[in-house]
């Protein structure tokens, strides 16, 4: 219900009705109170930033298994492990190891990112964002 309400903002009560009506009929015979249809966007509202992070990673990794990437290591290179696909996870560990380094040039601070690693460009194709500058 909470999925429903955020994808497809409508009254609490259109909601109880199309739920009642169109995909739970006779399921629930009045056993739910409106505290509860209350409680379930409270837990919505308090948590919206967790089920956003979750639905960004879904996506992640839909679009990184349609591309088929797989993942790339040194222990896969030297054929200790299999190959396997990669994974939203392992890509933003990757992704997290990038950092932007300040350089003092001529009186002026500039700001140089480290190298990409080739798991985390694999991430950024698949939820098409353009490669950053070297220098930012």
């Amino acid at each position: 219900m909470v999925v429903s309400r955020f994808m497809e903002p409508i009254s609490k009560l259109g909601l109880w009705d199309r739920m009642l009506d169109r995909f739970y009929p006779g399921l629930f015979d009045n056993e739910i109170e409106l505290h509860h249809l209350y409680s379930s966007l409270d837990l919505l509202s308090t948590h919206m930033v967790y089920f956003l992070a979750y639905l960004c990673e879904a996506r992640m990794t839909k679009n990184l298994r349609v591309k088929a990437e797989l993942f790339n290591s040194k222990t896969i290179n030297k054929n200790c492990i299999k190959s396997r696909p990669l994974t939203s996870v392992q890509g933003l560990k990757e992704l997290n190891q990038v950092l932007a380094i300040p350089i003092k040039v001529r009186n002026q601070k500039i700001w140089v990112r480290t190298d990409i690693p080739e798991n985390a460009m694999k991430i950024l194709n698949a939820i098409s964002i353009k490669i950053p500058p070297k220098i930012l």
